[in-house]
């Protein structure tokens, strides 16, 4: 039979590894978005640099190559492994290149 507190250690770590779980779930989401901002603003310099006009078809991103993203003429389109996860609508205002609205699999759509 257990004791009192053999039974609270058993329940202490269970809390402790679904702590440690929920908090690494976290982490691997904030990398993911981190990640799908890097690639984002990786192409909108690309687009930048190119100038309005410029389109492109799964380029693969160097900031994290397993990202590749396609821009046209209104929007910039990030895919893992063929399986889009961002998309971004961009807007040129004179010279300059705004993103109007961003959505991924859970937000849609972000605008400003």
């Amino acid at each position: 039979m257990l004791t009192a507190a053999a039974i609270v250690v058993i329940l202490l770590s269970q809390e402790i590894t679904f702590h440690v779980r929920t908090i690494n779930a976290y982490l691997r989401e904030y990398q993911e978005e981190y990640t799908r901002e890097g690639v984002l603003i990786e192409a909108v310099a690309l687009l930048e640099e190119k100038g309005e006009g410029f389109v492109a078809t799964n380029l693969p991103s160097s900031f994290a190559p397993s990202y590749a993203f396609t821009i046209t003429s209104d929007t910039i389109t990030l895919t893992k492994d063929r399986e889009v996860v961002l998309r971004a609508g961009i807007r040129w205002e004179g010279k300059k290149l705004s993103v109007v609205y961003v959505e991924n699999n859970f937000v849609r759509p972000f605008s400003q």
